[in-house]
């Protein structure tokens, strides 16, 4: 039971969080584009220091419509 039960609960996480996801790559990838970046790194990457000109948090959410 306990195995069927982590099977579905991992195949319901996909299922909800991929297209979370897929919209956000879009959103980054589109905002990259513009910016003509060659280069986006996310913070788990251990980025000690960036210009605040290279931050591009604002312009991903406005691209999901979030701001």
């Amino acid at each position: 039971f306990q195995i069927n039960a982590q099977t579905e609960y991992l195949k319901k996480q996909d299922e909800l969080l991929i297209p979370i996801q897929e919209k956000f790559d879009k959103a980054v990838e589109n905002v990259r584009t513009k910016l003509k970046y060659d280069v986006i790194m996310n913070i788990s990457n251990n980025v000690i220091y960036v210009d605040k000109k290279f931050i591009i948090t604002e312009e991903v959410l406005k691209e999901l419509e979030i701001k």
